[in-house]
Parts: structure tokens; sequence; C-alpha cells
């Protein structure tokens, strides 16, 4: 059969990992399957991108208002301590049912799709009259937006008051877990559910009509995990071959809901036994760890490896090999995929008693059960198989017998295809019409680009928002939230603009105090000028004067008289004046004057000048007469 496979990502995440062994088994069965998802980040199996053809600003307008409002403000930004684990808003998705060609499959398969798909998209799918089978790999595809409800049951109800927001005012769970339930109304709609209990839940919900929810356990490849010498791998971590080593990990440690703060109470109750404490005190035990976020480990007081992210197989078995349990301290989980991987190689797990690990460890047999949430007997237990190692050897034994008879790629992939085969021969000849409420060919949405080939690298499809969630009251906060901006912006604006004038207004008074100072300094200026034109010419008539005094002394009897023996002796008190600088001439004629009246020569003149003083005084007293 063709299949058609929608997922969020090719991640390293559980849910990729698990989607990805369920596709090997499925294609290793002769099935075609082809992956449609918004990231990929390996090329190993076939698969197409979908791509956001956003090219309404309307839209993308709405979008972001609504990523902007709901997931960032009211779940990111108002988580309350009861869970850290992951919140999503499912109110926008991308426009699967518009790929040109995806009517060729005979059955769509929808794994965990956060942030990609809708509950709107999702109902779109069913009205393709191909069967759409949801696998659940978390809570989230029959809650109001948790991938894990933290114990609360509020899903079985409405989802008021959401005891993971801090606060619930615009009621996004109720909303979202409404919209959901919608698939109880689609008979083409189904979920598998990897566990008993996530399975149950999912029943509990009502988000899927009775008989849709299925039970097909998660799998992996036998031949890839199995049991291996893990001596080498302990002498490269350092740890002695008689050391108890206690591994645990995840993709992030630091999620709430993996239980790994229970394993420092596990710890400490087990340094209160007093069994343990020669053990503890000569360094018989050790901590592994592998995943993200795991330091806090080190606060424990034991000695510890930090292995970080590891995304090998082969290097995952040899630390799986080098330990000699498994710890899984989950508070919530469904089927992870480190309880089978650590059996498929051998490793004993050791768990509390909920979620899948009751579907597949049995007490005492292939693994330890531990009641909830009982850290001093998790720590019994821990103590129990470190003393008795042959108990270790069997119990890995058994739990390798287990995955090997029920959790095989080939069983896995066999029920799917007995389930996908049913629920095809069951489909309806003629196209079911969409039952859930308003139309949803009704959306804000812009044009696909159907020149794109479903099997190609990429194809590109509008992103639609929920067109009832956009009608409701989330609608309507939304839309209140974007006049509220708006207005917000408006005034920030006119604030600007105020802000503008008054700068404004500030430089104009500058320019003009500005202009102001420039006038004072032109009239001051043209002052200048003025007084400089008076001074040139008073200086002027010094020069005149001065040359006029010149003149005369050059001119008199008594200096003429003398003028041979200066040329006798060459010398000359009177020289040309070159330079236009009129105050250094005045000076230059000054010295020379002075230079004259005090020189030997006008005092050789001197008795002729006394001498002639009568003479001349006569002379003007005649003229007068």
């Amino acid at each position: 059969m063709r299949i058609a496979v929608f997922a969020t990502d090719l991640s390293r995440g559980g849910a990729s990992i698990a989607m990805r062994r369920l596709i090997c088994g499925l294609i290793a069965r002769g099935h075609h399957v082809h992956i449609f998802c918004s990231q990929q980040e390996t090329e190993d199996l076939p698969a197409t991108i979908v791509r956001e053809n956003l090219t309404d600003p309307i839209t993308r307008g709405l979008i972001h208002h609504f990523n902007d409002t709901l997931q960032s403000k009211s779940i990111n930004g108002n988580r309350s301590a009861l869970s850290n684990t992951l919140f999503s808003a499912s109110v926008w998705g991308h426009a699967v049912d518009q790929i040109s060609g995806l009517s060729e499959f005979d059955i769509i398969n929808i794994h965990w799709v956060a942030y990609f798909l809708s509950a709107e998209t999702i109902l779109k799918l069913a009205t393709l009259n191909r069967p759409v089978v949801l696998t659940l790999h978390d809570m989230l595809q029959f809650t109001g937006g948790c991938h894990y409800s933290a114990g609360c049951r509020g899903f079985v109800e409405n989802c008021r008051c959401c005891p993971q927001l801090a606060a619930d005012t615009i009621e996004l769970p109720r909303h979202q877990l409404a919209r959901r339930r919608q698939f109880a109304q689609v008979q083409s709609i189904a979920a598998i559910a990897p566990s008993r209990w996530i399975a149950g839940q999912a029943i509990d919900s009502a988000v899927f009509r009775p008989g849709g929810v299925h039970q097909i356990d998660n799998a992996l490849d036998v031949e890839t995990y199995r049991p291996v010498d893990g001596k080498l791998m302990r002498t490269n971590l350092g740890i002695g071959q008689d050391v108890f080593a206690i591994l645990l990990g995840s993709q992030n440690n630091a999620e709430q809901r993996k239980g790994f703060y229970n394993v420092i109470d596990t710890l400490s109750s087990l340094r209160e036994i007093e069994a343990a404490q020669p053990l503890i005190a000569s360094g018989k035990f050790v901590l592994l760890a592998f995943g993200d976020d795991s330091a806090w480990l080190d606060s424990t007081g034991f000695p510890t490896r930090q292995l970080g992210a590891i995304n090998k197989d082969e290097e995952l078995i040899l630390v799986y090999a080098a330990a000699n349990i498994f710890l899984l301290p989950s508070l919530e989980d469904n089927q992870p995929n480190v309880m089978l991987e650590a059996m498929a190689c051998g490793t004993p797990v050791v768990s509390f008693a909920i979620g899948g690990m009751v579907d597949v460890i049995v007490d005492g047999v292939n693994g330890r059960l531990i009641e909830p949430f009982d850290c001093t007997a998790m720590a019994s237990a821990i103590l129990s198989l470190a003393q008795h190692p042959e108990d270790v050897l069997a119990m890995g034994q058994e739990a390798r017998r287990t995955v090997e008879e029920k959790f095989s790629l080939d069983i896995q992939a066999a029920r799917y295809e007995q389930l996908f085969q049913a629920l095809i021969d069951a489909q309806p000849a003629s196209p079911q019409p969409p039952l859930f409420g308003a139309d949803v060919r009704e959306t804000i949405q812009t044009h696909p680009d159907e020149t794109q080939p479903p099997t190609g690298q990429s194809v590109n499809v509008p992103l639609e928002i929920d067109s009832v969630l956009l009608r409701g009251p989330i609608g309507l906060t939304v839309q209140q939230q974007i006049i509220s901006e708006q207005k917000q912006l408006m005034a920030e604006q006119a604030q600007r603009i105020s802000e503008q004038k008054q700068l404004m207004a500030e430089q104009a008074q500058r320019i003009s105090e500005q202009k102001q100072l420039m006038a004072e300094q032109a009239q001051r200026i043209s002052e200048l000028e003025g007084e400089c034109v008076r001074l040139r010419e008073q200086m002027t008539a010094i020069e005149s004067y001065s040359d006029a005094i010149q003149l005369r002394l050059c001119r008199t009897t008594s200096w003429r008289l003398v003028a041979p023996l200066r040329a006798l002796f060459g010398l000359k008190l009177i020289s040309p004046i070159l330079t236009d600088d009129i105050a250094g001439r005045i000076l230059r004629k000054m010295e020379e004057n002075c230079s004259i009246t005090t020189s030997i020569w006008w005092d050789l003149a001197a008795p002729v000048r006394m001498v002639r003083r009568p003479f001349n005084l006569l002379r003007r007293l005649l003229a007068k007469a």
C-alpha cells in the first residue's frame, strides 16, 4: 500500500525516532512510504519538505499575532510550576490537503505534528476520502495543548482552568480541546497508541469515535540494538569491572516529567541503607548519564560520567552494554524508546510502574517495577540488584527475549499493516462530507503552488488559521489584541510625532538664536571694519606727516652742507622702504627721522643752523611786514 506520513521533522527526538523505525519496518514489508515534513535533517528516507507559501500580508500578520498572543504570551510566558513539558497552540497549520497528488496514497498516517498541522488541517485531510490515522506519541492530539497532562484529567471534561498555565484567562485549552473533539465526528479518523495507558487516556478524552483508538507497541531494530561486550567501554570510561553502573538519560534530562529529580531522592535513600554504605564508601556505584542538561547529577555525591547527547546507534549500544541497569524514573511516559533500547541490549530497566512501562516490564522477571513514586523502594531495588549480579544477568537475558518476541520492527509493521488495510477496506467509496461545524474551506489563506510535485524535494502550500477558532472567543481575543497593539502603536507614533515637533521647535528656536547671534556678529564686524578704515586713514595721515618731516629735514641748509661729507664716507641714512605694511613703513620712517636728528652729521651742521636761525627769523618778520 501507499502510505503518506506527516511529521514536523525528522530529528533525533523520541517521536521522530519511533516514527522512523516504524517507516523502516513498513518499507521492509514492501510498502511505499513517503514523508511530508516541515524540516528534514536526514536524507535516508523518502521525504518532501512542506514549505509555507505566505504571500498574503493579512494572513502573515494574523499568524504573527496568533503566535505572539497565544504561544508566546498565553503559553510560554504563562507557565505554572507544575510542568515544563511542551505546551502547544494549534490554531494554524500548513494546508497539506492542497498538496497535488496526495489523493494517490491509500492512507495517511500523522505522527508528531506540533507547529506543523492544526486540528483544522487534519480535519481537511479527512475530506480526501482516505483514512487518517494519528499515532499518539504524546497526549497533544486529545488535550487542550499540553503534551503531557502532569496528572491532570481536565481533558476528560473540558480543559478549563488549566493547571499548567499560571492564568487561563482566554481559555485556550478549552477551545483547542473542543476543536479536537470534532475528530470523533469523522469516521475516517482513527488513532494508534503505543501504550495501553495513553490509549486509555485518549479514549477517556472523547476526541476519537468509539472504537477509533487502537493500541500498537513501539518497536526497534533488534539486529542493531543487541547485547555486546561492554568491558572495553567501561575501561574507556574509567569504570572498574566490579563497579555497579547505573545508566539514565533522555533527550532533555531537565524536563520535570522525566523524573530525574527523583533520582536525587533515590540516591539519598540509598545512602541511608546500612548495607549500601560500605559499597558507596568503596566507590562501587557510578552514575552514567546521556542527553542534555544532566549536570545536576554532579550534586548527588556519587561518581558520575556525563556523556552528553549521543546520536549514533552504535555508540549508544556500547553505553547500554557498559551499564548494569537502566534507571527510568519518569513521572509520565508513553512507551519510551530508551526502555526498549536498554532491554534489547540486555540491560534490565528499573522504573516506576507508570505509563507504558507496565506493558513491557514484568517485575522481577525482565526488570523491576516500583510503586510510584516510592524512592526508598527504588533505592532498595537498586541495592538488591547490586548485591545479586546473577539476577541482573537473568533479567537482562529475559529483557532481550521480551523485545525479540514482542517489539521487533516486523511485528509492529505487520500490526500497522493489518490495521491500515482494515481501515482502507472500511472507507466509503464516495467522499465523506465534513461534519465538523464550520465549512473548513472558509479560511484566510493564499493559493498553493500547484506546480510543485508532491514527491519532489519540496512543495509550497499556504498557512491557514483555524476558521472556527478565528471566529470564536480566541479569534476575538487576538483581534482585540491586534487593535490594542495598533492603538498602542498609534499612541507611540503620536508620541514620537509630538517629540519630533518639540525637537523641531527647539531646533527652530536654536536657529533663531543663531540668526540673532550672526546678526550681532555681522554688526560687530561692520563696526570693526569702520574702525579699521578710520585707523588706516589716521595711519596714512601719520605716514604723510612723517614723509613731510623727513622731507623738511633733508632740505635744510645745514643737512645739505654736510652732504658731501656723507658721500665721502659712504653713509646713507635713508633707504627705500619696500613693504605694504603701513604700520611698518611709519615705524621705519620715524626711525629714519630720529637717525637723522641724532646723527653726527646733524650735530656738525648745528653752527650753520645757529647762524641761519636769526636770518630766517628776520626774513619771516620782513615777510609779515
